[in-house]
């Protein structure tokens, strides 16, 4: 959505090339709007390896994974 939207299509047209119906489509496309494109690619980053954890990459129990997880995508930008 966030590339969609900086090469300047409208947030009707970017929902609907993703798939999206209109209402959830505007509200990602406002969401992605809060958001710079490094801050979204570190997220789903970290969430990859949270799955990667999840699935069996740690030791650590699920519950804390998650908690590690979300506490580091909702730290502010650096």
């Amino acid at each position: 959505m966030k590339a969609l939207l900086e090469s300047g299509m409208p947030p009707k047209d970017a929902a609907a090339k993703l798939g999206l119906k209109p209402f959830p489509g505007q509200k990602l496309a406002r969401q992605a709007e809060e958001f710079s494109v490094e801050e979204l690619r570190d997220a789903t980053l970290r969430l990859a390896h949270l799955d990667h954890a999840l699935k069996g990459g740690s030791r650590l129990a699920p519950e804390l994974e998650l908690q590690l997880a979300v506490a580091d995508v909702a730290r502010a930008p650096r």
